[in-house]
């Protein structure tokens, strides 16, 4: 099972000078950038290549429980479920007060009960037995339909379903995603379910996989929501965010790193 289950940030300044072409109108995403930002990023974290694990009634709900915990207890929280239940049949035959004291590691136990036997029973009432296997002779455009269809499953959700599970060219945007393409310039959006519609009309196939997991990498460890590792950057120098804090630390006598946690914090620089 992947590992890579994310939870909105802000946008960037789009009249920055400087660079070589980031910074550009809202809704016109570069193939020729994307390219390069992946080129950049792979070289940063490393080429990556997906295996997908062909369960996607198993990753839809390991994702439900991500919410407000980290990967590796989510991880342990989606093993107990499936150490306690049988089967998908058994969990949604379960009471959700069951459910919760398996789960309770993750948080917000309570509420991923319930939401989980919704999204089971959903799934039972409209094939007759707890299976996605429908969705193989579905287009991407149907199944991500009919995921987000399913009670409380969004576009980052039913994203990566097809991509983790399925292998299909479909690209997920969480907020980690969604804070680096705003920053570097590559959209200008307020929300990531925005972000992703926009850069998943771009990216190329062979490369959805790969450009996700580093721009979810490099959105932890280098460009974080406070205190971004600016100077560890490969895109540094045309990056739309990094040159308006530059230019702002310059001209008004602040640190760079006060300008990048005012904008963390949902403020322009």
């Amino acid at each position: 099972m992947m590992s890579d289950r994310h939870t909105d940030e802000v946008g960037v300044p789009m009249d920055v000078a400087g660079g070589e072409g980031w910074v550009r109108a809202p809704s016109s995403v570069s193939l020729e950038i994307v390219r390069r930002v992946d080129e950049a990023l792979r070289h940063m974290y490393g080429p990556k290549m997906l295996a997908p694990n062909g369960d996607p009634v198993g990753e839809l709900i390991h994702i439900m429980l991500t919410q407000n915990t980290s990967d590796a207890n989510s991880d342990r929280t989606y093993a107990a479920l499936r150490s306690a239940y049988s089967s998908w049949e058994a969990v949604a035959a379960a009471s959700p007060s069951e459910i919760a004291e398996v789960i309770r590691m993750g948080g917000l136990a309570d509420i991923k009960a319930a939401r989980i036997i919704e999204v089971l029973s959903r799934i039972e009432a409209d094939y007759g037995c707890i299976s996605l296997d429908a969705i193989d002779s579905m287009n991407d455009d149907e199944a991500f339909d009919y995921l987000t269809s399913l009670p409380g499953v969004g576009p980052k959700t039913a994203a990566c379903v097809l991509l983790f599970a399925l292998g299909r060219p479909v690209f997920p945007v969480d907020t980690h995603v969604h804070r680096v393409a705003n920053r570097i310039g590559l959209v200008d959006t307020k929300q990531p379910a925005k972000t992703q519609e926009e850069l998943g009309a771009v990216v190329p196939e062979d490369i959805v996989y790969q450009l996700h997991m580093n721009m979810v990498a490099h959105g932890r460890r280098t460009c974080r929501a406070r205190r971004p590792k600016c100077e560890e950057c490969a895109l540094r120098d045309e990056c739309a965010w990094a040159i308006a804090a530059s230019c702002k630390a310059g001209d008004k006598g602040v640190s760079e790193e006060s300008v990048a946690e005012r904008v963390a914090e949902g403020g322009r620089a």
